[in-house]
């Protein structure tokens, strides 16, 4: 096959793929690589093909074969990469994100890519800086400026946060996720009414969000508007019935209406949605203390520990339930290990 025929071919075969008509295209790039099995460009573009069909496991050793033949080749790096983080394999996608950026440098989207894998994995100081090179080499880009966001609010720095949500809505003013997260941000300042009207603009758009609804009922719990914050959790459970934001929302809720019967039926459903949360156990624990069953709080206080050691506010609960069951030895001990990992303030 002449490099024109094979050219067309695969011409053909990109153009079903932009149809979405991703086994059509497939079949040209079989088609392609029985004519010639070391042209890298089909072997890449089969990769993309069967990623786009969800066919991962596939995808990974089509991209590897392209890269064999063209190991200078970024966006075969990038494909596999993002063939990696499809499977769930993120610190090797981290790695294959870097061979593309070493081939250029310049190519925003495989740092936002790096900045994403990263962010997934844990290491949010590293995504940031992955972030802020993408959106230095292309500020024009939405989801470069929203992870930048989301890293810069799990860091604390909500301030900085909410002007990268504001600048990724800027350029997609629609984007229900960015609304949220810019509500996220306004509450951890204190702001519940502007986080209200965050969650409600991103309910404009995506009216069944399960998360925007949660948030609008933390907000409104957040101003004691507690019955309307029930109507938005109830609403989200409506929309997502294992949705654990909501379920530990509804139960915050009725702890501070004092229906502690309710808030623990709550909580527990929040839990077997999201067992490994020690915030979840802590609260459980606290309306158990409020309910004057130290005991039984103390067992929830000890879990949170468990999955948390340095979880301070667990410590302090567990310390006044210690007390409140006249074992002041314990309580003492308990109390330093709060003090120790939340220093008193002077």
């Amino acid at each position: 096959m002449s490099d024109t025929d094979m050219e067309s071919l695969l011409e053909r075969g990109y153009a079903l793929e932009e149809q979405e008509r991703y086994d059509e295209a497939l079949a040209v790039y079989e088609q392609a690589l029985a004519q010639d099995p070391r042209h890298a460009e089909a072997w890449y573009l089969k990769g993309e093909a069967l990623f786009s069909l969800e066919r991962y496991g596939e995808a990974l050793p089509a991209f590897e074969r392209s890269l064999e033949l063209d190991a200078n080749e970024s966006d075969s790096w990038i494909g596999k990469g993002n063939t990696l983080t499809a499977l769930d394999r993120r610190t090797e996608a981290v790695e294959a994100y870097d061979h593309a950026i070493t081939l250029d440098p310049t190519q925003a989207v495989a740092w936002l890519l790096k900045g994403a894998a990263l962010y997934d994995l844990g290491q949010t100081t590293p995504a940031l800086q992955s972030y802020e090179r993408a959106v230095s080499l292309d500020p024009t880009e939405p989801e470069a400026w929203a992870g930048k966001g989301d890293a810069l609010a799990d860091l604390e720095r909500s301030e900085e946060a909410i002007v990268a949500f504001e600048r990724a809505l800027d350029l997609d003013p629609t984007n229900t996720e960015v609304w949220i997260s810019r509500g996220d941000a306004l509450a951890d300042l204190d702001d519940p009414l502007a986080a209200l009207e965050s969650y409600e603009r991103a309910l404009s758009f995506e009216p069944d969000n399960a998360d925007a609804h949660s948030g609008r009922g933390d907000a409104l719990a957040s101003m004691e508007r507690y019955e309307e914050a029930l109507s938005a959790y109830d609403r989200a459970i409506h929309e997502e019935a294992e949705n654990p934001r909501a379920w530990a929302g509804r139960a915050a809720t009725l702890t501070s209406m004092e229906r502690f019967g309710d808030s623990l039926a709550a909580f527990d459903k929040a839990i077997s949605f999201d067992e490994q949360n020690p915030l979840l156990w802590l609260f459980r624990a606290n309306t158990l203390s409020l309910m004057n069953r130290a005991e039984d709080a103390l067992t929830a206080y000890d879990k949170a520990i468990s999955l948390d050691p340095s979880f301070a506010w667990a410590w302090q609960g567990k310390a006044h339930s210690l007390r409140s069951l006249g074992r002041t030895a314990e309580a003492d001990a308990a109390q330093r290990k709060a003090d120790q990992f939340e220093p008193p303030e002077d």
